[in-house]
């Protein structure tokens, strides 16, 4: 008990070391206040208590938090505090093939193309509007002939003499864009391939094994939380400092003093690789104790390790090396550019009387012109917000750094704890048939085990 307080489980105080092979769970919707009392639940039925496994327990109401919160908490990101579930995406899958569902999807406003060009598309008809009035009714005939041949070189200029279509330019902006984005979202580590391999390799139900392989995820998700908090906003704000990781039983305090002494032997201060460290150290002592069978065990461990490390390592590196700020300058001067030019040429109404081509029919409002704006701009303003998804902005592109957080700590300490050395009983099935009754080989051999063939001879086979 006071090995696992000290590695960081501060509601193991209070348990025996038998109870401590439970699995350790954030309470759902909130990281914060874990409760260091815990009662048992005597009614569970479960195949693990039956053969007389390991008891899992159940969190009391979190306690007040000691610890002043600032004022980002998970609560004003969208999660609440008795039910942790993600954060639903805008537009389901299945939401347009609903009756107007289409029509449903174009209405919204929550990160809509329509919230992203409100303030731009209004400058634009602003403008339009005033050289319209202007041309309309302020200008004399000499004025307004001067502006029609105005209007009709820029319309000119813009149809031909552009070699690049803007359309080109800014696709490939927005293709670069975007294919670093969805780089950013691949390159987040997930422990889940340790902690199956942990779960298998390292062995011992006792209170030691169990705390190694608890200590181990711990780390690999105390790696995550260091890189979120480097890399983005979100995170940094639900942990400014190391106090608020141990409230969390992210970290120890033994931990923090090692980990502060790190960073001051660093120029750049950068200590978010020294929990791997530990990683690699507790599997070497695993392995030092008989607890992994085998050399094959441990290189398989260390080559997941360093893999999760490399993962952290590419978030910092998309957060350093972002897109060149001069293409973006280029892209940007380029379509309010353009559409500033349009405000002039093609976009303006022109005296019909004149017979200047396009000029036919008065429509007031440039109805083609505003949906070629939305577009463009539209176009403009994804790439824009794309370019920094772990930031604290709102809407789908940002990655929720925190649900990941969530997501890791659940999954990795059951795989650890509750599925560790553990299958449920075999029982014989005929898949996709709707029978139980066993196969005509295995009735065979009297319900005995089937005798070894050729895998690589059944796999041609079923080929």
């Amino acid at each position: 008990s006071l090995a696992a307080t000290a590695l960081g489980f501060p509601w193991c105080s209070k348990m025996s070391v038998h109870d401590a092979h439970g699995l350790y769970d954030f309470p759902r919707g909130n990281m914060h206040g874990h409760s260091s009392n815990h009662e048992i639940s005597d009614d569970l039925e479960d195949p693990l208590l039956q053969r007389g496994g390991r008891r899992p327990f159940k969190p009391m109401a979190n306690e007040a938090s000691v610890l002043p919160r600032p004022k980002y908490q998970l609560q004003s990101s969208g999660y609440d505090a008795g039910e942790y579930k993600e954060r639903p995406f805008n537009v389901k899958r299945h939401a347009l093939m609903r009756p107007f569902g289409l029509i449903k999807m174009l209405l919204r406003w929550r990160s809509s193309i329509w919230h992203a060009t409100m303030v731009e598309l209004f400058w634009y008809l602003f403008l339009y509007t005033m050289i319209s009035c202007t041309y309309r009714f302020f200008m004399d005939e000499h004025q307004r002939r001067y502006f029609e041949k105005l209007s009709q070189f820029t319309s000119w200029y813009l149809r031909n003499i552009t070699s690049i279509p803007l359309g080109l330019v800014l696709g490939f902006y927005v293709t670069t864009v975007y294919n670093r984005w969805w780089g950013m979202w691949n390159t987040l580590p997930w422990p889940d391939r340790i902690a199956i391999l942990a779960s298998s390799c390292i062995e011992g139900t006792d209170a030691e094994g169990s705390l190694i392989r608890r200590t181990l995820v711990r780390y690999l998700n105390l790696t995550f939380a260091f890189s979120a908090i480097g890399c983005g906003k979100r995170m940094k704000h639900l942990y400014p400092s190391y106090d608020y990781l141990i409230k969390d039983g992210l970290l120890t305090q033994a931990e923090k003093e090692v980990l502060k002494h790190a960073t001051s032997q660093l120029k750049h201060k950068s200590s978010w690789w020294v929990p791997l460290t530990w990683t690699s150290n507790l599997v070497k002592k695993a392995y030092a104790a008989g607890r992994i069978e085998n050399d094959r065990m441990v290189q398989l461990l260390m080559t997941e390790i360093l893999e999760y490390r490399q993962a952290c390592a590419h978030m910092f590196d998309y957060d350093m090396v972002g897109v060149p700020l001069i293409y973006t300058q280029v892209v940007t001067l380029a379509v309010y550019s353009w559409f500033a030019c349009s405000l002039v040429g093609f976009s303006q109404y022109l005296d019909p009387s004149q017979g200047f081509e396009g000029n036919t029919i008065d429509l007031y409002v440039p109805v083609f012109s505003i949906t070629l704006f939305i577009v463009m701009v539209g176009w403009l303003k994804v790439a824009g917000q794309m370019l920094n998804p772990y930031g604290d902005a709102d809407g789908d592109f940002m990655f929720d750094v925190v649900w990941v957080l969530h997501r890791n700590v659940e999954v990795s300490n059951l795989m650890i704890d509750d599925a560790c050395h553990f299958h449920p009983p075999l029982e014989f099935t005929n898949p996709l048939t709707g029978s139980d009754a066993p196969g005509p080989k295995y009735a065979e051999n009297g319900g005995r085990s089937l005798p070894r063939t050729n895998t690589v001879s059944s796999m041609i086979e079923c080929l």
